[in-house]
């Protein structure tokens, strides 16, 4: 849940760089935020192998990227500080201490939606067949388990990897057939 934002916040309080995206978990707080960052990309995709296969919920996938990119926008202004606390029109001069992990959340959540979305733009597969989602979810299930490196970012697994070569194909002629 987002704190309300403190009109106390000075620029010299505020970090200068809003931090939406992947670093080497090198600190306490870049692990904690990487690890956030998984634990939202692995719940994102077994709602999605839940949810977008399943006709009967009438999910609309690319409304729903839509809606959480919007989201990670609107999240990233209300960790801004705004000079004045004016808000608009103006660009903010730093953000709020401790965005980070709201901004991880977020991204996990987005970032799984676009790369299925991604991977069914490429693809001509049945894209609700939960044989073509089980695969990528496993593969994530295992990604988010192991412990991230200090060392280089280790980002999650793409759906297209996930699924066998070999099946990808044979996935779509059954579809060609029915």
């Amino acid at each position: 849940m987002l704190q309300p934002a403190s009109a106390a916040v000075t620029f010299e309080d505020a970090v200068r760089e809003y931090d939406d995206g992947p670093d080497a978990p090198v600190t306490r707080p870049l692990l904690a935020k990487e690890q956030t960052f998984r634990l939202h990309f692995v719940e994102e995709v077994r709602r999605i192998v839940r949810d977008w296969t399943d006709p009967m919920l009438g999910c609309n996938p690319y409304e729903e990227v839509a809606a959480t990119f919007k989201l990670r926008r609107l999240t990233r202004k209300r960790f801004s500080v705004w000079p004045d606390d004016s808000g608009y029109p103006t660009n903010p001069t730093g953000f709020h201490d401790g965005h980070a992990l709201a901004a991880a959340r977020l991204r996990g959540r987005h970032h799984a939606m676009a790369y299925l979305i991604k991977f069914w733009n490429d693809t001509d597969t049945d894209h609700f067949d939960p044989e073509v989602l089980r695969p990528w979810l496993r593969a994530v299930e295992r990604w988010a388990k192991t412990m991230p490196r200090p060392d280089r970012i280790v980002p999650p697994p793409r759906p297209r990897i996930a699924i066998s070569h070999t099946r990808l194909p044979k996935m779509a002629a059954k579809k060609a057939v029915m």
